[in-house]
């Protein structure tokens, strides 16, 4: 069995770490649900979609990456692909959020609400239980199926040097693009937007997207950048790559700030009643002081340095963006999260800090025990010639 311990020895030491972390993390949530700690579940759910977005980050990547076939992938494809094995734990921790989280946390499914509010009532025929739990089985059956398909036909490549895989890949990665991002805004429309009774938002969808591919390119040019000088990277990194990496960054910074600001305008344009409370209940409480800070810290920052072209050339700098980038992520997440959560202003209880521990301490243990049984760097891809390099520059 293939084994990176010896050139990457942190690996297992994250692994075990994570493993640590994820069983104290989720002890103490499971004591809190238990016990009728109140707020648990909206932390459940705050929790999943955190590591929801990396994880979906990564297949979004994986699947572009085989649609471009472009070298500035290559050597991320497969952190991707270790950060998209954990489709197999959160389609675990999915079936926790229906069966225990749904009668806490969605209007929709409280009866008291729907005897009351005739515009949710309406909307039963799509959020009820069987059909919120229906769906959740197809995201994750179309997720699983593709990351499966493609990772597979990415080790047959490397074991049997066949190039029409690639081809092969690229077919099936195309279509399957499209299925992705109807499911993923899908998803984020049952998971997040239902939380409000009756707001609703035609981008929300493609900003989560967004937003996961902006997290995982993070964190993959932030592993890459740990991993440079290992024996798996020596030799086959060529500055050119770290500049593509860092564009690319900024480009999804950007747009990422695009599609926010687009959403902002469209509903302050409107003025409906049924499209502000979202960002009414965003801009009081504490909650105003955290959306500035992200138009600071999401946007203008990263946009900044991100610019320079000494950042993108210098691995050290443009890994300490991409750090910086993942963790500012975590911010947004919980700024478009918890405050449907139906707490009264800015709120960050223990139970969100155990959710958000023990569900990652899990997701990094996946990803860590991943990369500890692959090749980190495809053995199918051609390496790039010095002159070659040096004319994409």
């Amino acid at each position: 069995m293939i084994t990176n311990d010896q050139s990457m020895p942190a690996l297992k030491k994250i692994q075990a770490g994570g493993i640590a972390l994820g069983a104290l993390g989720m002890g103490g949530l499971i004591f809190a649900i238990a016990t009728g700690v109140a707020g648990a579940w909206g932390s459940y759910l705050f929790g999943f979609m955190v590591w929801m977005s990396l994880t979906l980050g990564c297949l979004a990547l994986i699947i572009l990456q085989n649609i471009t076939r472009g070298s500035w992938g290559t050597a991320l494809v497969r952190f991707w692909d270790a950060g998209a094995t954990n489709l197999i734990l959160m389609a675990v921790l999915v079936v926790g959020l229906i069966v225990g989280g749904m009668p806490h946390l969605y209007p929709w499914a409280d009866p008291d609400v729907l005897a009351t509010n005739k515009l949710v009532a309406g909307k039963t025929a799509y959020l009820n239980p069987g059909f919120f739990a229906g769906r959740a089985a197809i995201y994750f059956a179309v997720w699983i199926f593709g990351w499966f398909w493609l990772t597979k036909r990415s080790r047959e490549e490397d074991a049997t040097g066949d190039p029409r895989l690639a081809g092969a890949r690229q077919s099936f990665a195309a279509p399957w693009a499209v299925l992705f991002v109807i499911t993923a805004n899908f998803a984020v429309t049952d998971w997040v937007m239902s939380l409000e009774k009756e707001w609703f938002s035609t981008i929300l969808g493609l900003l989560f997207v967004i937003g996961c591919a902006l997290s995982a390119m993070a964190l993959g040019t932030f592993f890459l950048v740990l991993a440079r000088k290992t024996e798996s990277f020596v030799g086959k990194l060529y500055n050119y790559q770290w500049k593509d990496l860092g564009n690319l960054l900024f480009t999804l910074t950007v747009l990422w700030a695009y599609m926010s600001f687009s959403q902002y305008l469209i509903t302050y344009s409107g003025n409906l009643p049924e499209e502000i409370p979202y960002f009414i209940k965003r801009n009081v409480g504490g909650w105003e002081f955290v959306g500035g800070a992200l138009i600071f810290l999401h946007f203008m920052l990263p946009f900044f340095l991100l610019l320079s072209s000494r950042t993108k050339r210098t691995p050290a700098l443009l890994g300490g963006v991409a750090l910086f980038i993942v963790l500012i992520r975590l911010v947004d997440v919980t700024w478009n999260v918890v405050p449907s959560l139906h707490r009264e202003g800015f709120s960050f209880v223990w139970t969100d800090a155990a959710a958000i521990v023990g569900i990652g301490g899990f997701w990094l243990a996946v990803m860590m025990w991943r990369l500890r049984t692959t090749k980190l760097y495809p053995k199918y891809v051609e390496l790039p010639k010095p002159a070659e390099a040096i004319t994409h520059a």
